[in-house]
């Protein structure tokens, strides 16, 4: 029996509470009585657990833990250069459904939308909530982290550290350039960096820094995909390999 799933939290006398929107659509939309199951994540951990009061407010007790784990077995970034239009809002919500941990936005410099400081923190909030949607709806354990907005590709050199960081890159395509495929046997276990450019990708000055940064141009065929296509199309391939 498939129940609906939220992520919540223990209170002092470990029963479950949840927030005020998710209080409203389980009480206000889906008719919620005493006794009504649901699937929570509390802290990771997944719990059938059972309806036992519905006012002053809405409570629920854990009646079984569920051992499955559906997550990747990597850490996987996205690093996505900001569309225009909705575009940003397909994008995080199927990253999240293919299971990606974070999603790291970058002010690129063929940007046409670019996220300022003074609209930063309500667009986040947004993108946070589809994410955590998309989290419920595809049965994950965690929401990825949506915080971090990069001012350009200078600041990927945070991660230049790590060994499997990757860029989409449109001329990079070569029938003996294989660094993907060579390296998918090997992710289990990594983190993985992967960075897509906006319309018009990257400028070759911006592909250069980064791989500058240990960022490995990658090509995903000899068709030019849509931005939102390739964040989509190589999320999928990482999706495969790693669940």
């Amino acid at each position: 029996m498939s129940y609906h799933r939220l992520f919540a939290s223990f209170d002092e006398n470990d029963e479950i509470i949840f927030t005020d929107t998710d209080t409203k659509h389980l009480l206000k939309v889906l008719n919620f009585q005493i006794g009504k199951k649901v699937e929570v994540v509390v802290n990771k951990e997944l719990y059938l657990a059972e309806i036992i009061s519905v006012s002053p407010s809405l409570k629920a007790k854990a009646v079984e833990k569920i051992n499955f784990d559906p997550e990747l077995t990597s850490f996987v970034r996205l690093i996505y250069s900001i569309p225009k239009g909705d575009k940003l809002d397909l994008v995080v919500q199927k990253a999240t459904e293919l299971g990606v941990s974070e999603i790291v936005l970058l002010n690129s410099e063929r940007c046409i939308a670019k996220i300022t400081k003074e609209k930063k923190d309500k667009k986040l909030k947004r993108l946070n909530e589809i994410a955590k949607n998309a989290a419920e709806q595809s049965h994950r354990l965690i929401i990825p982290s949506i915080e971090l907005v990069l001012d350009n590709i200078n600041e990927l050199s945070l991660y230049k550290e790590n060994n499997f960081n990757y860029i989409a890159y449109e001329k990079e395509f070569s029938s003996k350039n294989n660094v993907l495929i060579d390296d998918l046997e090997n992710l289990n276990d990594k983190i993985i960096n992967v960075l897509v450019g906006p319309e018009g990708g990257f400028s070759e000055k911006e592909v250069e820094i980064a791989n500058s940064f240990n960022f490995k141009n990658i090509s995903l065929g000899k068709r030019i995909l849509r931005s939102e296509t390739a964040a989509i199309a190589l999320l999928s391939l990482f999706n495969f390999y790693l669940n």
